[in-house]
């Protein structure tokens, strides 16, 4: 009799055991199913976000200042970068061209010369029109500024400046991924 019931007793073990298998295999393909349905989540996500991002208007308005150099015997020159767009964070600007003024107005316009490439901006602390304390990156809203000057200094006088390309990066959150955009002042156009 003994028998028996161990007998009996291993097969409703069997069974307990082979319907826990299937409740685990079934646990498993949800599992599976919900991971999938959220990598899909997350691309759409993704899609959405990058489409918002692309639609952006994030643009920034350079213009050349000047202060007295260090040494009391120059000017320094120096960028203003505003934002004319979306909120952003500048995180820092360099010059990758700028252009002087050459003689005369032509009929045909003006001729220019290449004054200084890839030249290093830092933010100038030293500038009024900075808040005390700024630091990068510093979040810009439309029509806000910072304002750089040029490291080491260039002794540039600002009305003979005919052009003027910077690369302004920035971001969309303090510790987001840096992008960089190029903005352009041209004496004519103001």
């Amino acid at each position: 009799m003994e028998s028996w019931i161990t007998a009996i007793g291993s097969l409703v073990l069997v069974g307990i055991t082979a319907w826990y298998a299937v409740l685990t295999r079934r646990l498993a393909i949800s599992a599976r199913e919900s991971a999938a349905s959220a990598e899909r989540t997350a691309q759409i996500a993704a899609d959405a976000l990058a489409a918002s991002v692309a639609g952006l208007d994030i643009e920034f308005g350079v213009y050349p200042n000047w202060r007295a150099n260090e040494k009391g015997d120059g000017h320094a020159l120096g960028v203003s970068v505003i934002s004319t767009g979306a909120a952003v964070f500048v995180h820092g600007a360099h010059i990758d061209e700028l252009w002087l003024l050459e003689g005369d107005e032509r009929e045909d316009g003006y001729s220019s010369a290449l004054e200084v490439s890839d030249h290093a901006l830092v933010l100038d602390e030293d500038f009024a029109l900075n808040t005390d304390g700024v630091a990068l990156p510093v979040r810009l809203h439309r029509g806000e500024g910072v304002h750089f000057v040029t490291q080491p200094e260039a002794d540039i006088e600002v009305s003979k400046i005919a052009q003027l390309e910077v690369s302004v990066s920035y971001s969309l959150s303090p510790g987001g991924e840096q992008l960089v955009r190029r903005s352009t002042y041209d004496f004519q156009d103001e």
